[in-house]
């Protein structure tokens, strides 16, 4: 029997956060102390009994799961289930491939890895869409315990996979891994997205999967994008645009990505080139929208017109900037459009805005994103409203507009 789903998600829960189990410890004492008025045993032995809870040695008792799921900032029941896949959440609507036999196919394989088969890697392709659509709806920080753990049970399952099984079961890890290591970077945690993306290197490079190698080569380059640092980011964008065999909406991705590199490094003309360049390989890529893979059902003609935007605010081309990205926003799906990725143009379009000393709508448009920040409760978003906020309160302190995102701030941040 693998390790329990439990045991995995408390696992990947602890270093999600990069903590010691020691660390843990120390907070479990003080949660105790501070939220139930009562005393736990010695560190040490705190110590001991995460160390068996990990190891699925033994279950935590109650106050524990209590305490635990109050340290982490979890739901307790989303915490201790015995689901690999994440629970479900109010609000998001399932799709109709979804059905409850899928986890319960996976809850079997996960206890008895060698009983793999296609129905379970099917039910895991399934689950994986389903954790997409939720990331779309509620952002990302929700899944990143859920879908470590679930990414935990697929390499159990992996370990056992051979013959025939052995390129399905692989091509499904690296998904999951390349989906972790989005979720990871989306919030701000850098180094561990880079170990997810090494997997996807590695599964993607076992299996001979060419696009799975270039979305690897391509994620990295978003890290580096992430950063600032120009010269990874052309690098990694043009090396995923190397292999011809990889889709053509893949490099198309990598392809604005890398005209992102350029326009951030000033260089106007080479950024125009490769955006006229991915609309090629988009023009290619609807030709044939069966070969492309199912990890960019978020590509569209509307997200390279964004990515246009975005690339020519860089080049401070502010009117074309938000003429673009007005124009994007207005074209995303309604599925979309309250997204966590989708808050990040309306926030690009609020620089524009103040870029051309228009504060109230700059305000205006950051109020958008506000809503969002505090729907998916994502810090990185807040982050950067808080700062948009110091330059407009500095410049324009006396903007009404200015005071009332001021005063929606705090309710994110």
């Amino acid at each position: 029997m693998g390790l329990p789903t439990w045991a995995a998600r408390l696992k990947a829960a602890r270093h999600g956060e990069c903590w010691t189990q020691k660390e843990v410890a120390r907070r479990l004492t003080e949660a105790a102390r501070e939220h139930a008025g009562i005393r736990l045993p010695a560190r040490e032995s705190l110590t001991r009994m995460l160390r068996d809870w990990e190891a699925g040695r033994a279950r935590p008792r109650s106050p524990y799961p209590q305490l635990l799921a109050l340290v982490f900032g979890f739901d307790e029941a989303s915490l201790f289930s015995d689901s690999p896949a994440a629970p479900r959440y109010e609000g998001v609507e399932y799709s109709e491939q979804f059905d409850p036999e899928d986890e319960d196919r996976l809850v079997h394989a996960a206890r008895q890895p060698r009983r793999l088969d296609t129905a379970v890697i099917g039910s895991l392709g399934v689950i994986l869409a389903e954790q997409r659509r939720v990331e779309d709806a509620l952002g990302s920080e929700c899944l990143i315990v859920p879908v470590r753990a679930e990414l935990a049970t697929v390499e159990d399952l992996l370990a056992e996979a051979r013959g025939k099984l052995r390129t399905p079961m692989l091509d499904m890890a690296a998904q999951y891994a390349q989906f972790s290591g989005w979720l990871h970077a989306n919030t701000g945690r850098a180094r561990e997205a880079n170990v997810f993306y090494d997997r996807v290197l590695e599964y993607g490079t076992e299996v001979g999967a060419p696009d799975m190698v270039a979305t690897a080569l391509s994620m990295k380059g978003h890290l580096a994008w992430l950063s600032r640092k120009v010269g990874p980011l052309i690098g990694l964008s043009q090396a995923a645009q190397r292999d011809s065999a990889a889709s053509s909406g893949l490099r198309a991705l990598a392809a604005q990505q890398e005209a992102r590199g350029h326009a951030l490094a000033g260089e106007a003309d080479e950024t125009d080139r490769l955006l006229d360049r991915a609309v090629e390989l988009a023009l290619k890529s609807a030709e044939r929208p069966d070969r492309e893979p199912p990890w960019i059902y978020f590509y569209s003609p509307t997200y390279l017109t964004l990515q246009r935007g975005l690339a020519y605010r860089y080049l401070g081309r502010n009117g074309q900037a938000a003429d673009l990205l007005k124009q994007g926003l207005g074209a995303l799906a309604v599925d979309l459009q309250g997204s966590e990725w989708a808050a990040n143009y309306i926030y690009q379009l609020a620089l524009t805005h103040a870029a051309e000393s228009e504060p109230e709508e700059a305000s205006a448009v950051a109020m958008r994103a506000v809503t969002i920040a505090h729907a998916t409760s994502s810090a990185r978003l807040a982050a950067d409203l808080s700062r948009l906020h110091g330059h407009l309160v500095t410049t324009w302190p006396d903007v009404q507009a200015v005071m009332d995102l001021g005063e929606a701030l705090p309710k994110v941040a």
